[in-house]
């Protein structure tokens, strides 16, 4: 079997999140509301790469986005 290990790109996966959500003509705020976050804080903390989407919110932005999740994140 030739398998070779992914790894997540953390800090590559954030700026991905980050470009996906800013090009799109959602607001962070609209956004937010829509994942039923009190605040955008969660998603400028996925911006700056102190944190990732949990895989319900994953799933969500993909739905939204109309994207696949593995479309979200960038593997090394």
């Amino acid at each position: 079997m030739n398998y070779c290990k992914a790894k997540l790109d953390k800090i590559e996966t954030s700026k991905n999140i980050k470009s996906i959500i800013v090009d799109s003509q959602i607001t962070i705020e609209e956004l937010a509301d829509m994942l039923g976050f009190g605040s955008p804080r969660v998603i400028y903390e996925w911006f700056n790469g102190s944190k990732l989407p949990s895989i319900e919110s994953l799933y969500n932005l993909s739905k939204i986005y109309n994207m696949k999740m593995e479309d979200f994140l960038v593997m090394r």
